[in-house]
């Protein structure tokens, strides 16, 4: 991922620096509340300005970074966690691996799995894929406590064109799932097709 900073500095030309910013997740087996996320965040953040997001899922915590974290910070929340190079997935067995993914409740990489092929595909599976996509990114939402950006995320996805099947995945199940909102178990489904 490349990220473009501009600086600007009085009576001097404007630079423009172009950094390749690599991201990791850290997974924690961690039992959490919602409502503590933000709080965590702050503190994780003061300790390293590389951390951007936390998600708290119903058993897990996941971090993410900018870069890998020092020992000391990464094992912050317990000895035992797994470190994900989120920039690496592109050689995984995709869509397997989205599936399996979202089946653990690790949405935010599944997301970033789906978006990998969404870029390859085109016509009613790029929506198909996007639709997906939207599945997780409304999850992710939730798992940072944000019920109403993620039933909006929701509505958005319900208004998509899309396959009626996608491999072995259903969409008119998720479809159905999210329209009765139930789109926050997409993973009990997910998990019956492993």
């Amino acid at each position: 991922m490349k990220v473009w900073m501009i600086s600007f500095r009085k009576n001097l030309h404007t630079a423009l620096h172009i950094y390749e910013l690599l991201r990791y997740i850290y997974i924690y087996n961690a039992s959490l509340e919602n409502e503590f996320r933000d709080d965590i965040l702050k503190s994780m953040k003061k300790l390293n300005r590389d951390i951007y997001d936390i998600r708290i899922g119903k058993g897990h915590m996941e971090i993410s970074s900018f870069l890998m974290l020092n020992e000391t910070i990464a094992r912050l929340f317990g000895n035992e966690y797994r470190m994900i190079d989120v920039d690496s997935l592109k050689n995984d067995d995709l869509l397997e691996s989205a599936i399996k993914y979202i089946s653990m409740e690790y949405y935010w990489l599944a997301h970033e799995i789906l978006e990998n092929i969404w870029h390859e595909v085109d016509d009613k599976f790029k929506s198909t894929y996007q639709f997906l996509i939207l599945l997780c990114v409304a999850n992710v939402h939730e798992q940072r406590g944000h019920h109403q950006i993620a039933k909006n995320v929701i509505n958005r996805a319900l208004k998509m064109d899309t396959e009626s099947s996608l491999n072995i995945i259903n969409i008119n199940t998720l479809k159905n799932m999210a329209h009765d909102e139930k789109w926050n178990a997409i993973n009990l489904y997910f998990l019956s097709l492993n």
